[in-house]
């Protein structure tokens, strides 16, 4: 091969490459110009059903006279930007008696609570998230003797969320709520103490149903 052939080849591979540059650049460029598709809305609504357990602690009436008994907890909310929560729910857990020096004459009692919490949602893997949430509620203790009659107060709580995410629209999900109970009783200054507020720490299990947002799919 002559030099005339070299220099002929040469040229042509040169145009060559930059032909396959010029068409992989342009290939790249139209690419990166076409137009993001919206995205629906990730944002849910959502129910919850589950069981629930108090652990009753601390130095205080209830902790003292009562013992707690499984109940039942039903919430609903829904999320903004997909991870901020907003939910509103209703518990109920019946407590029976194991010290009567503490309770007189009372046969029993149940602690039912209208609770508003506000959390953000951690993605700890694709199938599980963590939300940590404070909380308000109102709290009422029912307690039954020869009539019934109430003590009633507000209540603060922290509490986590730990889910496993099934599919997009069913979940089963754990709670660990920690209420501090501030109650409206009065009684002898002595042991006025014992009665200003209760301590309670809850153990739920249960399923959540997604209703998701034009077909979208929770951020998990």
């Amino acid at each position: 091969m002559n030099q005339l052939q070299i220099m002929k080849l040469s040229i042509k591979s040169i145009l060559l490459f930059i032909l396959l540059f010029t068409l992989s650049l342009s290939l790249y460029s139209q690419k990166e110009v076409q137009p993001e598709v919206e995205k629906p809305s990730d944002d849910f609504f959502f129910i919850q059903i589950g069981l629930s357990h108090p652990f009753l602690y601390g130095d205080n009436f209830a902790t003292n006279a009562y013992r707690g008994k499984t109940g039942v907890e039903y919430n609903m909310g829904f999320s903004v930007l997909s991870k901020i929560i907003f939910e509103g729910g209703l518990s109920w857990n019946n407590l029976s008696v194991k010290d009567d020096r503490f309770t007189g004459n009372l046969q029993r009692s149940r602690i039912s609570r209208a609770n508003l919490r506000a959390g953000y949602m951690f993605q700890i893997t694709q199938m599980m998230s963590i939300t940590p949430k404070i909380g308000y509620s109102h709290v009422k203790y029912k307690n039954t003797k020869n009539s019934n009659f109430k003590d009633t107060g507000n209540s603060l709580s922290l509490s986590t969320t730990i889910q496993a995410h099934f599919d997009k629209t069913i979940s089963i999900y754990l709670n660990l709520i920690n209420y501090t109970d501030f109650l409206d009783i009065t009684t002898n200054d002595l042991i006025q103490d014992q009665f200003d507020q209760s301590n309670s720490f809850i153990v739920s299990i249960g399923v959540q149903l997604n209703i998701l947002n034009n077909s979208a799919t929770p951020q998990f």
